[in-house]
């Protein structure tokens, strides 16, 4: 849910996001008695944010480096 937030707010704010779909911490949640899965927590904020920015794999990362690693994971902006 924060990396939905923080790239739908830099999207907001004009700038061009990139989200690597394998940088993920998220777990089940919880709702009343239904419990929704971490895949399908997953999935489903991944098929939102492609409508707010780029959605990579690790593996398509072309420059990888701490910079590079930092820049994307923390501030999800290019």
């Amino acid at each position: 849910m924060c990396l939905e937030a923080a790239t739908r707010t830099t999207h907001d704010l004009a700038y061009k996001c990139t989200v690597v779909e394998d940088a993920r911490a998220t777990q089940n949640i919880k709702y009343g008695e239904v419990t929704i899965l971490v895949k399908n927590v997953h999935f489903s904020t991944l098929s939102t944010l492609k409508s707010y920015g780029k959605v990579i794999n690790l593996k398509s990362c072309k420059l990888i480096n701490t910079c590079f690693m930092r820049r994307y994971f923390v501030f999800l902006v290019s």
